[in-house]
């Protein structure tokens, strides 16, 4: 019994002192800084989509394809346009029909369309293009252009036959 006493009294000594550490007292009541919850640091807001980084993947985009880089073109892709046709499709084409590498696109504009849409025109050799990059699942993405997403949903033996007669 009396080890019993001993062990309540510590118990009881324990809660008395943690309860004056974490509530401190002024005149028997709890002080301001007792009552106050803890501050809960809320995560910051995402950013907006902004131009400038639509314009950073664009230019990634464009430049690894000018470079023959295609699998890091491909990569740059929105998702459901990887999803359509795989990488190794993309490489193949570009194996089977290799198009013309070495010259620069130059990114002449930029606007963004929406919230989640920017379109950029685009110069190549002197010629201009239109190209737009997606912000999906909080990042931008280049995409495709409508009908070369119709040629990929054909598969990639019949966009080489359409691109490369000869091969």
């Amino acid at each position: 019994m009396r080890k019993i006493g001993i062990i309540t009294l510590a118990v009881a000594a324990a809660l008395v002192v943690t309860g004056l550490v974490a509530y401190p007292l002024v005149n028997g009541e709890p002080t301001a800084a007792a009552i106050q919850p803890n501050p809960v640091k809320q995560p910051a807001a995402p950013a907006a989509p902004t131009l400038p980084e639509a314009q950073k993947v664009m230019q990634e985009s464009v430049d690894s394809y000018a470079a023959g880089d295609y699998a890091s073109a491909w990569a740059l892709w929105v998702p459901e346009a990887k999803k359509l046709f795989s990488l190794e499709n993309y490489l193949r084409l570009h194996t089977e029909c290799p198009g013309i590498t070495g010259i620069k696109f130059e990114i002449k504009s930029g606007r963004l369309d929406n919230p989640t849409t920017a379109t950029f025109r685009i110069e190549r050799a002197g010629f201009l293009f239109t190209y737009q990059a997606r912000y999906v699942d909080g990042a931008w993405w280049f995409q495709p252009e409508k009908d070369d997403m119709a040629d990929y949903r054909k598969g990639v033996s019949y966009l080489i036959k359409k691109r490369c007669p000869s091969a």
